[in-house]
């Protein structure tokens, strides 16, 4: 008797229920037989977003949070796939989309405007082995929400080794003002962004973790306009045009930044938080500039090392220093001319020059006691 091949029924591999083929290959949406290439020359941009629908829904009727349990895992092969506009995810809940590396599935948006993955709501998901790359004005990964309600916004998502080049932008949190918080990010790489790395783009985009990885040639690498993120542990920076970690407008948080390496000029500008802690920083800048601009915030410096950065402060900028090395004799700049209040820094057992001539043991410095400047 001869059984079509589509309707076989495969045993089980570790359990009872045989299942026939396609429906073994339903259970992951492969870019691939949905028409993308990935050769590099032909635009894929169709395909793959009939893929992404089949995965989680279209953009106007979405699995969102109530069809959850539809969504599929999505998988690109390696292979270099041509967009002319940006990939919409729609508002999912779970989703999983994965690459065979971040060096070898790249995704690139050629066109003027660049933006090559968009969300509309995105929660408890993960992408991990993909290379984004943008071009012109846009943004590597929008991670937005136009407040649907579809989903619970834009929350608790996952990304690992991955990476984001060129653009202005390589990932913005919170895009469209609505949440972005809870993001990890693990060995991800951020490259030659016009403006910023990593931004958290609102006072609810909180709470962000960066472990490993690294931000190459980004004016800003990591930028909080708002929110926060609170944890960046054994991250490189290189090449920024105006600093590697900068806030502004934060949520009054505290950040932990620990076992990080930058070359770039100037390392901290810090403000609007409550308070940093730096711990086991080497900044190895080529050229004179700050390894920690405060601009009222309580820091901790311990165990760090900067070879052209300066400390410089104003507002109520309070400080603790401490087993830490400057090269600079000049390192400690209060700004005088701009200080609203008092502010106090407590140094102790620090090295300062490069020939470690000349140790600090312990001191207390009052910004109201210029002699001590």
């Amino acid at each position: 008797m001869t059984i079509p091949f589509e309707s076989y029924a495969f045993a089980a591999t570790g359990g009872s229920t045989p299942r026939t083929m396609p429906v073994r290959l339903a259970d992951v949406i492969n870019v691939k037989e949905y028409g993308a290439l990935g050769n590099g020359i032909n635009d894929d941009t169709g395909a793959i977003q009939s893929a992404l629908s089949a995965a989680y829904g279209t953009v106007a009727a979405p699995n969102g949070n109530a069809n959850r349990t539809a969504n599929k895992l999505v998988i690109f092969p390696s292979g270099h796939y041509l967009i002319s506009s940006p990939l919409l995810i729609p508002p999912v809940m779970g989703a999983r989309i994965i690459g065979s590396g971040s060096s070898t599935t790249v995704i690139e948006n050629t066109t003027a405007n660049g933006g090559v993955i968009k969300t509309n709501g995105f929660c408890y998901s993960h992408l991990e082995g993909l290379g984004l790359k943008s071009n012109g004005t846009g943004t590597c990964l929008w991670l937005g929400d136009t407040g649907l309600g579809i989903v619970p916004s834009v929350q608790s998502n996952t990304f690992v080794n991955m990476s984001y080049e060129g653009g202005n932008y390589g990932v913005v949190c919170g895009a469209d003002g609505l949440m972005g918080s809870e993001f990890t990010f693990i060995n991800n790489s951020w490259a030659n962004h016009t403006q910023g790395g990593l931004v958290t783009a609102n006072y609810n985009a909180l709470q962000e973790t960066v472990i490993g990885g690294r931000f190459v040639n980004c004016l800003h690498g990591i930028w909080c306009w708002g929110g926060s993120v609170p944890v960046i542990v054994g991250v490189s920076f290189a090449g920024a045009g105006i600093d590697d970690i900068r806030t502004e407008g934060g949520a009054l948080d505290g950040f932990y930044v620990a076992g990080c390496r930058s070359t770039s000029t100037n390392f901290l500008y810090a403000s609007g938080a409550v308070s940093f802690v730096l711990k086991g920083i080497e900044h190895l800048g080529l050229s004179n500039g700050y390894f920690v601009q405060n601009m009222g915030c309580q820091v901790n410096i311990t165990n760090c090392h900067s070879s052209h950065g300066e400390v410089n402060f104003i507002y109520r900028a309070n400080m603790k220093i401490q087993n830490s090395w400057f090269e600079r004799t000049d390192w400690y700049q209060p700004q005088y001319a701009n200080l609203w209040w008092d502010a106090q820094v407590e140094q102790e057992n620090l090295t300062i020059g490069t020939a470690p001539a000349l140790t600090q043991i312990k001191c207390r410095r009052d910004t109201r006691d210029y002699a001590l400047a």
